[in-house]
């Protein structure tokens, strides 16, 4: 489309923008420069929204030259009128050497050409599914309009401690205020900091939304401050903001309310005691497999997947999972497995996708996967969920997403009966490494999110897999098999499992809710709530710990001694309850023996079993005690 020069012999040359044409040669005619720019308009406004990519590649007359670490500042002809941003493109090192025999980006034979590189949103550029050179921020501040000039703060990080200010009464405990050019995190508390007088960007003010449309929430910050300081929310895409006001005051603080919400994408470094749930990690490890290939991608900021970057830019690319969806219905010629991929690390509000069906026509897809890209983590906030006509699936696979509500929501998927023939695998819901959860809300939590599924007339099979659910209910003939995960329905007293009419199969999990089902198999669990099952003569559960008054099928080393009259209680106590702490549902080093050590081999019951945290300690503890000095004495101090 276009070439810079940046090394020309004359100076009037350098930096100079020149568009090319079909050939990569320069177009000096201005009638030839609007005959070209009006085909490649032609070709972005009739190509899917987010298709396109940047190509960068350096091309030199000197044989072995190289291009230094560099950036280019990225601005539209009409950027300071508009609003528009700048975007810094950041540019590793390349090396010019002779073209192979068939170039993919053509040039005269004479020239030397390094490998060509593409460009995501935020500036980093990609070398195939490599990072060549990572941006270290997407928008370019743009420097006084008289000057013209692009001008870049970057922030140093670093760690410091920011205790909650509106607690300190004295005036000299006021924290002092945050040095300029650096950003300081407090990831104890969940805090940052940064200098009063380098505000972050100002979100553009854009046109009102339409009737109907939901109202702004996010507050933005101007004016003079000595320290802006603000409270990270996981899984939100705004802030809350304070300030401090030094000595002699004179400062201000000015909130203003723009009319529509910025979305922030975020890498995520995430705690975690073992990787249950959906965390920022290579997934495809963990599973022993490749992903599917994506037939969809829904990108916030537009990275092109997990693929291979040649193969994905010919996948349908969304800003939304509603419109991920929504263009599966619509489309006639869909296919009879769709796989949604979330390419990154973004947090989707307001969606409201509805289970697609046979809206454009045509044969209805039956298998649908949702996933997250491997080492991504995207929070979906649901305001709905609903089915469209036509809907019903024999197999849904949610892995790797977070799923959230901000009130009472229960997800119903339609299932319908396979075809006849298909194993148990290809039928039924899975649900691997992802988290359905709720978003934190500062005095009354809302209900968890539920998952409900209502089996067709041949039964279904549900599976949770290393996962944190909130309650899971299982309507008819079906099995629910339950897998190294927490279940977690907001209170012990709520139900947490509900199967009435088919078998749970508990396997190595923590409940922290009532159970009712049909049938029971269980086994190295933890059941914080009453179980109550009602076919006794089935079933079996073995090496777990319950809650006094549960009425269980045969039993076998489980904690309390259900035939001592009356039972004594055997307490459980967790690390922590709170999803976002990353000891969430761990047992404490405090906890009884009976349930720390009470698994089969000597390790904990529980989602944490396969761990073997016990069983290493005491390896670990019998080496010290070999090796430990006479007159000496070594142990362990953990650290929750």
């Amino acid at each position: 489309m276009g070439a810079l020069v940046v090394g020309a012999p004359a100076a009037a040359d350098r930096g100079r923008w020149h568009v090319l044409d079909a050939a990569a040669q320069p177009i000096t005619t201005a009638a030839g420069i609007l005959a070209r720019l009006a085909a490649l308009s032609a070709i972005v406004d009739g190509a899917q929204a987010g298709s396109q990519r940047l190509v960068v590649r350096f091309e030199a007359e000197t044989a072995a030259a190289v291009l230094p670490p560099c950036e280019v500042c990225w601005r539209g002809a009409t950027w300071r009128d508009s609003g528009d941003h700048a975007i810094l493109v950041h540019l590793p090192a390349l090396g010019a050497s002779a073209p192979p025999a068939v170039a993919s980006w053509p040039a005269p034979a004479a020239w030397q050409v390094s490998p060509h590189l593409t460009v995501a949103r935020d500036g980093s550029t990609w070398d195939g599914e490599v990072v060549a050179r990572a941006s270290a921020g997407r928008v370019a501040p743009i420097g006084p309009a008289d000057s013209g000039a692009v001008l870049l703060r970057r922030r140093q990080v670093r760690w410091r401690s920011l205790c909650p200010w509106q607690h300190e009464v004295a005036e000299h405990r006021k924290l002092e205020a945050t040095t300029p050019g650096f950003l300081d995190v407090d990831v104890e508390h969940g805090l940052f900091a940064f200098a009063g007088d380098e505000p972050p960007p100002i979100a553009p003010v854009v046109p009102p939304p339409a009737a109907g449309a939901r109202a702004p929430n996010l507050t933005c910050i101007t004016g003079p401050i000595s320290t802006v300081r603000g409270r990270l929310h996981p899984g939100d895409s705004g802030f809350n903001s304070e300030h401090s006001m030094p000595p002699g005051g004179g400062t201000s603080l000015e909130l203003i309310e723009p009319v529509q919400r910025v979305f922030v994408t975020v890498e995520y470094q995430q705690g975690a005691s073992a990787h249950i749930g959906a965390l920022p990690a290579e997934r495809s490890t963990i599973l022993g497999r490749r992903p599917e290939p994506a037939t969809r991608i829904v990108s916030r900021h537009g990275v092109a997947g997990g693929d291979a970057v040649s193969a994905a830019l010919a996948v349908p690319r969304y800003r939304t999972l509603t419109d991920a969806l929504a263009a599966i219905d619509a489309d006639a010629a869909r296919a009879e497995e769709e796989v949604v991929e979330l390419a990154d690390s973004a947090t989707y509000v307001g969606e409201a996708p509805a289970w697609p069906g046979t809206g454009g026509g045509g044969n209805a897809t039956r298998r649908l996967v949702i996933r997250a890209a491997d080492g991504a983590r995207p929070v979906v906030r649901l305001d709905a969920w609903t089915a469209a006509a036509g809907a019903g699936f024999t197999r849904i696979v949610l892995r790797g997403v977070t799923l959230a509500a901000n009130g009472a929501l229960t997800l119903a998927p339609p299932m319908v009966d396979p075809p006849s023939g298909s194993t148990p695998a290809q039928a039924g819901l899975e649900l691997t490494l992802s988290t359905i959860a709720t978003v934190p809300h500062p005095t009354t939590p809302p209900p968890p999110l539920a998952l409900a599924i209502a089996a067709p007339p041949r039964g279904v099979h549900v599976t949770i897999d290393r996962a944190i659910t909130g309650p899971l209910t299982v309507t008819g003939e079906g099995a629910l098999r339950v897998r190294r995960s927490i279940v977690d329905p907001g209170a012990s007293t709520l139900d947490a499992i509900v199967v009435a009419d088919g078998m749970a199969e508990i396997d190595r999990s923590t409940v922290l809710g009532a159970v009712d089902v049909g049938v029971l198999e269980a086994s190295e669990s933890i059941f914080l709530g009453v179980v109550t099952v009602t076919d006794r003569f089935r079933g079996c559960i073995r090496f777990s710990r319950v809650e006094v008054g549960s009425v269980l099928p045969r039993r076998h080393r489980v904690v309390p001694d259900l035939d001592v009259s009356p039972p004594v209680p055997v307490p459980v106590r967790l690390v922590s309850i709170d999803r976002h702490d990353p000891a969430y549902g761990r047992l404490t080093e405090t906890c009884d023996v009976r349930v720390r050590t009470g698994a089969a081999d000597g390790a904990e019951m529980g989602a944490f079993h396969d761990e073997l945290w016990p069983v290493r300690r005491e390896a670990v503890l019998r080496r010290l005690s070999e090796y430990t000095p006479a007159g000496m004495v070594t142990g362990l101090i953990r650290m929750d």
